[in-house]
């Protein structure tokens, strides 16, 4: 394959290194652009842009997969969609800094909280929030689907945000105390 030749789908099936580092000159720069140009730096492009390669190995494993566009087209949609879940996840999280947020003062012993009241403090957190709380622990969707149904990109993210969810309930108890 020649340089400025884009990548077959039967070299990318092979995990052709080289045809990998193609994608990379014809495929980031735009990536970085967008990226750029809609409030992030070049450390999220090599993030998303090594999240879209995953998405790609993963299509092109199935001997079905067939393109409708370019190559380049598909990786740049690809690209875009997984900015675009990580500025609304980002959007929906809260501005201050919960790491700083005590816990909750235990109930006494005899005194149990009502559901109802921690219905309540859900009810204050972010819509964000609210649907990965619930999804947790009401429920009990494992993680791993959550980490999928997200798109964020490793187990500690996803970690990450069911405690700053967490906190943020906690914040919103302890003030209406």
């Amino acid at each position: 394959m020649s340089p400025l030749s884009t990548p077959t789908i039967d070299s990318l099936r092979l995990q052709d290194r080289a045809a990998y580092d193609v994608l990379y000159r014809l495929v980031m720069p735009s990536i970085v652009q967008y990226v750029q140009r809609n409030g992030g730096n070049v450390a999220d492009a090599e993030d998303v842009f090594q999240e879209t390669l995953m998405v790609l190995a993963e299509k092109v494993k199935d001997p079905d997969f067939r393109l409708t566009a370019s190559l380049k087209t598909y990786l740049t949609s690809i690209a875009h969609h997984i900015w675009l879940n990580r500025l609304r996840a980002r959007r929906h999280l809260p501005l201050t800094d919960l790491t700083a947020c005590d816990d909750l003062p235990e109930p006494p012993a005899d005194e149990a909280v009502p559901t109802n009241l921690v219905m309540r403090w859900l009810d204050q957190a972010t819509p964000f929030c609210r649907a990965l709380l619930r999804a947790v622990f009401f429920d009990n969707e494992p993680m791993e689907l959550l980490l999928i149904r997200m798109g964020w990109k490793n187990k500690h993210t996803a970690a990450n945000q069911k405690y700053k969810c967490v906190q943020q309930v906690k914040r919103v108890a302890v003030n209406s105390r």
